[in-house]
């Protein structure tokens, strides 16, 4: 099946408003293509469209942003805090960064009981790292290691992700791939 037919598919089953999907999630190049030939970011891209192809008051959401470029899952995630102003979004992620970003609470969950549930700008970390591939050293710009192929920058806040990223960017050095090194989520499980 194509991405169109499989989009069109889902639209016959729960109906919505495909034209849209495919547009926000710009899904163009991909709607010839067998769902079979696409990478895992792009699969995910079309799951996304098919929940979003409905106006549900509540979604919920899997890491979406996972396998996705930085570039798509900055846009991805512009558009959850555009819906989030008019719906209930449940976004489950392992990404500090992500859900400082997008959300206004968190909740975790352990062994399938709730063990916190607070406002997310009262969320503490004792460490957070991020790792960045990039298309040339970076070392100059930001103060951080090299560990294998990412170059390491030990924060004490994701919110300082943003502007360290601007900086890279404005020296005009891609970057392929940003990811957390330590997961600080797991000092709630603590």
């Amino acid at each position: 099946m194509t991405v169109r037919e499989a989009l069109s598919f889902f639209k016959e089953m729960i109906g919505g408003d495909q034209d849209k999907v495919i547009q926000d999630l710009e899904l163009q190049p991909l709607l010839d293509k067998k769902i079979s030939q696409l990478s895992q970011g792009q699969k995910k891209r079309v799951s996304i469209a098919k929940s979003m192809m409905l106006d549900y008051n509540v979604i919920l959401m899997d890491e979406p942003t996972e396998n996705l470029d930085p570039e798509v899952a900055s846009k991805l995630r512009q558009r959850i805090t555009q819906l989030s102003k008019d719906k209930v979004i449940l976004y489950t992620s392992h990404n500090l960064y992500e859900a400082r970003e997008l959300g206004r609470f968190v909740i975790v969950l352990n062994e399938g009981k709730i063990s916190t549930f607070l406002p997310i700008s009262e969320l503490r970390t004792s460490d957070y790292e991020i790792g960045i591939r990039a298309s040339e050293d970076i070392s100059g710009i930001v103060d951080c290691t090299k560990r294998g192929d990412y170059f390491v920058i030990k924060l004490k806040d994701p919110e300082e992700v943003n502007p360290i990223i601007q900086k890279i960017m404005n020296k005009n050095i891609k970057i392929y791939e940003i990811k957390e090194m330590s997961n600080p989520l797991e000092d709630l499980l603590r």
